[in-house]
């Protein structure tokens, strides 16, 4: 029997997929039991047992638990003394609390910002390639199960420009947290590629100028190749998708309704609110839940959205704004629709208002495509075939758009969700097809296993420099320093009693010998605040007789 190459991953705002290589063909695995069994939502779900959950598995779950919520007065993590409140949680508080579970949309879209790093939940940070790897660590346990083989190759999608992207440092950055979401799903060897360049990998063209419009959750993205040499002639993408669509509905139709534009009421609200995956994040800081609480005994208008949140269905709302979007498609005239006990939303939208609305988006669109084709010195006329890929491709509007810069028989739609992972197979096939996986990166000394609920992936690694081609260094560590990847398994770098930890000299004192700094991994730290003394793994009492090492 023919055995798996490498993994094709196109790791999605909204959905995912995975395609695996053999040396002769490309198949795209079913992996889901829906409509369409090839996606897994890109959606993962936590709560403080350390359960973690993707895909429609992650929505079920947090359905039964967005509600149940623990006082930190009742919380193992935080001790009550007379001198304050000692916790490793960053929203433990006299009177505190916090929701048990958490469910996370859309992390793709945060991954280039440098003012996003991590969220907090039950005395930990997740990081956003933490939060990434979860979702891919589940598409790799899916396909290696379906297949009954360990794949440790992965080719992995990337956009041309990430959400939110700026400069060129924002790009390295969302690059380098793949490929740590990679590692941290356990993939060995890890090369990227860009998204629309896949799609067109995937699809049979003529010569001449090619044009891939590749518009998804997220991004838009357009790409100029030569079909007969497969070289990129020039690219460009937005930070523009269905994502921000579904913002734009909910600024247009139900924010006033909300409460969110009353006065009084903090912008930042609003900004988190519109969008699901700000919502998550929102969901996951019990101090800002509880400010908009407060607000709402002064601000009637937001006791509808408090009710919403309250009740867990702030996840269930964008769920009926984004059905609605895509009714649109479809249909002239769609209703948002969110029916729970004490809470009806019934809010009509039609074709025309929702085009009124994206209008300025697509006119982006289209400035970038006129301005992709300049860059690579070719006109419209010139374009020998366009290919559209990606769900946002669909939307009427944007098909229009399109069908007015070129000539309809030159226009190809490519499987919606299929055509980049598909060529993303494509290139692993092509890379890996004559050389043997390498698994000979085991350590050969054993030390403690990490617990099978895993804390962080490997964010200390170099950031690659070729995009292209990244290779697994020898040792990668998690961003705090307290753990080590082999490839396969997370590693403590600290021995049991928290006295020494792990280097690649061996075993080395974690404290200076006066106790006043220990090593965390990646620098000197000050042991002692005040009563309280850090021993490596969490604060204790000064005095007690932890402090002897």
């Amino acid at each position: 029997m023919t055995k798996p190459i490498a993994y094709g991953i196109d790791f999605g705002t909204t959905n995912s997929a995975v395609a695996v290589a053999y040396a002769d063909r490309v198949e795209i695995l079913k992996i889901a039991a829906s409509p369409f069994p090839e996606l897994l939502k890109s959606v993962l779900f936590l709560n403080r047992n350390r359960q973690e959950l993707a895909g429609q598995e992650a929505i079920a779950q947090y359905s039964y638990t967005a509600t149940a919520q623990t006082q930190c007065s009742n919380c193992q993590l935080a001790r009550f003394t007379r001198a304050g409140i000692v916790s490793t949680c960053k929203w433990a508080a006299h009177g505190g609390g916090c929701a048990d579970s958490r469910i996370v949309f859309g992390a793709k879209q945060f991954l280039a910002q440098g003012h996003v790093n991590s969220t907090h939940s039950w005395g930990r940070d997740f990081t956003l390639s933490y939060l990434a790897a979860v979702v891919v660590r589940r598409l790799k346990s899916l396909a290696d199960a379906q297949l009954n083989e360990r794949v440790d190759r992965v080719v992995l999608g990337h956009p041309v420009r990430f959400s939110g992207e700026e400069t060129i440092a924002d790009h390295e950055r969302g690059l380098a947290r793949l490929v740590d979401a990679a590692r941290g799903a356990g993939f060995v060897e890890v090369e990227l590629m860009d998204e629309p360049l896949a799609a067109h990998l995937a699809i049979d063209h003529p010569s001449g100028p090619v044009l891939t419009l590749d518009f998804g959750g997220g991004t838009f993205d357009v790409v100029v190749i030569d079909g007969a040499s497969n070289r990129v002639l020039a690219k460009r993408g937005l930070a523009i998708g269905g994502e921000e669509f579904d913002a734009l509905i909910f600024d247009a139709k139900l924010a006033q309704r909300l409460g969110l534009d009353e006065t009084g009421v903090p912008s930042h609200f609003g900004q988190s609110i519109r969008s699901l995956g700000g919502s998550c994040f929102l969901l996951g800081d019990p101090r800002r839940l509880n400010e908009l609480v407060n607000l709402s005994a002064k601000v009637k208008g937001l006791s509808e959205l408090v009710a919403i949140i309250n009740g867990g269905h702030l996840v269930a709302l964008h769920q009926a704004i984004e059905k609605a979007k895509i009714d649109l498609s479809t249909r002239p005239l769609t209703v948002i629709v969110l029916e729970r006990r004490g809470i009806s939303i019934e809010v009509p939208v039609t074709r025309p208002e929702f085009d009124a609305m994206i209008a300025q988006s697509l006119n982006s669109v289209r400035e970038e495509i006129v301005w992709v084709m300049q860059d690579a010195g070719i006109q419209a006329v010139d374009v020998t075939a366009v290919t559209l890929t990606g769900g946002s491709s669909q939307i009427p509007a944007f098909e229009t758009l399109v069908n007015d810069l070129f000539e309809t028989g030159r226009i190809q739609q490519a499987a919606v969700f299929d055509a980049v992972v598909k060529g993303l197979a494509e290139r692993g096939r092509a890379h890996w097809g004559t050389k043997p996986m390498d698994r000979t990166n085991k350590p050969s000394v054993q030390i403690q296993r990490k617990p099978a609920a895993h804390r962080k992936p490997a964010t200390a690694a170099a950031k690659p420099t070729d995009a292209d081609k990244i290779q697994t260094p020898s040792n990668v560590y998690s961003e705090d320093g307290c753990w080590r990847w082999d490839g396969h398994e997370w590693y403590s770098r600290y021995s049991t009693d928290g006295r020494k930890y792990w280097t690649e000299a061996g075993w080395q004192r974690a404290h200076s010998p006066d106790l006043k700094w220990w090593w965390s991994g990646t620098r000197w730290e000050a042991a002692r605040s005040g009563q309280w003394w850090w021993n490596g793994r969490t604060w204790v009492d000064r005095f007690s007789s932890d402090v002897h090492l």
